[in-house]
């Protein structure tokens, strides 16, 4: 019995810190390789599993009205800004994976956690020097300067595959920084997510070892915390950006140099 309730326990604090940091600019991977380090714990292969389809049901539900338009539509603007958006980040993903794992298992943590804070700050500058603008989903055609501007999301996102670098917060200063209104640039991300998130979910499906063990109640609380948590987190995302992204880059400030120590 005391083991049932220590899995599932451990399922609910990573369930709760997926579904929070997952899209809030602060970095899920990050702060799971963080409560690893303090706590002794470490996610399997399926807790991870279970853990982004948690978030990834989160981001279908909330963003259904948008990715139905985008599944109607396949050959829209929307669509093809999505598409060339989700190519860099892949290719740098593939490169990390295959040629830099040792980037991947949190040695350069610190360095995540300040570049986090790093671009959230520089957003926060640069907003006061332009006039944002809607542009991703609302243009009626790819001009040139929107298809630049895609292509320098999805490189970011693509970094983002560094623990401590934020995915949303990579995405969402970037555009912002580029002069896109951030209520777009906040959606944008998170469609963004959509194919990251899944294509994420399959590797870790493919390098499943058929002899790991689970426990179950890990993984129900894990999914069941993750999808709620997550859910809120994206529900509420405009809301808190709109109080600036100060607090969030101090935040990450903060723990860039707590992580050195750890």
């Amino acid at each position: 019995m005391e083991s049932f309730w220590k899995n599932l326990l451990q399922g609910v604090l990573l369930g709760i810190t997926q579904g929070l940091t997952e899209f809030l600019p602060i970095s899920s991977s990050g702060h799971l390789i963080l409560i690893e380090r303090l706590g002794g714990i470490k996610p399997s292969l399926f807790l991870n599993l279970t853990l982004h389809l948690g978030t990834l049901l989160a981001v279908v539900i909330l963003m259904r009205k948008s990715l139905w338009q985008v599944i109607r539509h396949p050959f829209s603007p929307q669509s093809g800004f999505l598409f060339f958006a989700t190519l860099p980040t892949v290719f740098i993903a593939f490169l990390f994976l295959f040629f830099g794992k040792e980037f991947l298992d949190g040695k350069y943590l610190p360095i995540g956690f300040f570049a986090t804070s790093v671009l959230l700050f520089s957003s926060f500058l640069t907003s006061y020097k332009k006039e944002p603008k809607p542009l991703f989903l609302s243009s009626t055609k790819m001009g040139k300067s929107a298809l630049f501007k895609a292509l320098a999301t999805g490189i970011m996102q693509g970094f983002a595959t560094l623990p401590g670098l934020s995915r949303s917060g990579s995405t969402i200063s970037t555009m912002e920084m580029m002069g896109i209104e951030k209520k777009e640039a906040t959606t944008f991300s998170f469609l963004l997510s959509l194919p990251i998130i899944l294509g994420g979910t399959v590797m870790e499906l493919l390098t499943i070892q058929g002899g790991e063990s689970f426990a179950i109640e890990t993984l129900l609380s894990g999914f069941i915390t993750s999808f709620i948590f997550g859910f809120l987190s994206l529900k509420f995302m405009l809301r808190l950006l709109s109080k600036g992204n100060i607090p969030f880059a101090l935040y990450t400030l903060s723990l860039g140099i707590i992580s050195f120590f750890i």
